[in-house]
């Protein structure tokens, strides 16, 4: 799935995208954001480490939904679009659902009510009980290799609500053992098999991240777009996309 740009740490998506100002151009403050940026630290922790050094935050941050980031939104939508019949999902740095395309019903079939009220937590309705959980195959592999990611992702980022999450996939079934993933593979790709109605799907997920031009700032944003290794599924996913 794409279980998948960050956008925001609150429940409404925004972005970054002023560069550093005249405030931070100091030496001091430019040896920190060098630092910052050799690292590949997000944008709003670098403003954490310019205020812990002592300077004032270099990084403006704005609302998605504001008037001007009207571009940003027909971008994210014609990458979405793009990707039809197949589902693909856009997804703050929290998994919060920030977009998807009309293919996101061959996911969503059967999924308790309360599970797509907003915000929609894409990992959640992934791994929740009443989400998808019942019908993926290998939800012990799917399980492990999101939780693993999770895992990560906190720890790279420090993010206590990250951890939080972590903990509260983890407390839900785990499905039964299947065979063990190939090492070679497992962080490259992982199939999520999906039952569908009496046919099962499935899908090879892949995540990117979109970086603005040095010129710009916004928050990096992460695309989940999932696409089938055969030919099998694209019928049933071609009728889940249509209007």
């Amino acid at each position: 799935m794409r279980p998948s740009p960050s956008v925001t740490a609150t429940s409404k998506p925004s972005t970054i995208d002023s560069p550093p100002s005249a405030g931070t151009s100091s030496h001091g403050a430019e040896m920190v954001i060098d630092l910052a940026e050799q690292l590949d630290v997000p944008l709003r922790d670098r403003d954490q480490l310019l205020l812990a050094a002592g300077y004032a935050p270099a990084y403006a941050q704005r609302d998605l939904e504001a008037p001007d980031m009207g571009p940003v939104r027909d971008a994210i939508e014609q990458v979405l679009r793009a990707h039809e019949p197949y589902p693909a999902l856009v997804i703050d740095r929290h998994w919060g659902l920030v977009s998807a395309n009309r293919a996101l019903g061959v996911l969503i079939d059967g999924v308790a009510g309360p599970l797509l009220e907003p915000p929609i937590n894409v990992l959640r309705l992934s791994l929740h009980p009443e989400g998808l959980a019942p019908r993926i195959v290998n939800l012990h592999q799917w399980r492990s290799h999101l939780l693993e990611r999770l895992a990560r992702d906190a720890v790279a980022s420090g993010d206590h609500a990250l951890t939080a999450l972590r903990d509260e996939l983890a407390a839900y079934p785990a499905g039964e053992p299947g065979p063990d993933l190939d090492p070679a593979f497992a962080d490259i790709a992982v199939p999520l098999r999906l039952r569908h109605g009496d046919s099962e799907l499935a899908f090879i997920s892949t995540k990117t991240t979109s970086e603005p031009p040095s010129t710009l700032r916004w928050p990096s944003s992460r695309s989940s777009r999932s696409s089938p290794p055969t030919a099998k599924p694209r019928k049933r996913c071609v009728r889940c996309s249509r209007p």
